[in-house]
């Protein structure tokens, strides 16, 4: 993503990156963020997701959960059809 300002062309990170956080759940608020493209939340403590909400995240194409305490991936995951 680019902005456009006075000194030129600016890329934008439209990402949050909280690895080794201990967090135990993706923090709420990321859920409202609908222009997020990427979450890096690896090495954590997140033990589940909510595949209904991440749906609503359209613009999410990147998504590291590695290393967290989830014992599967929801198969719900799979109709965030933008997730690479």
């Amino acid at each position: 993503y680019v902005l456009r300002n006075d000194f030129g062309l600016i890329p934008v990170y439209l990402g949050v990156r909280s690895c080794i956080n201990r967090f135990k759940m993706l923090p709420e608020v990321l859920y409202r963020i609908f222009t997020l493209e990427t979450i890096l939340i690896s090495n954590n403590q997140v033990g589940s997701v909510d595949p209904q909400k991440m749906k609503m995240m359209e613009n999410l194409t990147t998504l590291d959960l590695q290393n967290n305490d989830l014992l599967q991936i929801p198969p719900e995951l799979g109709n965030c059809v933008n997730l690479r």
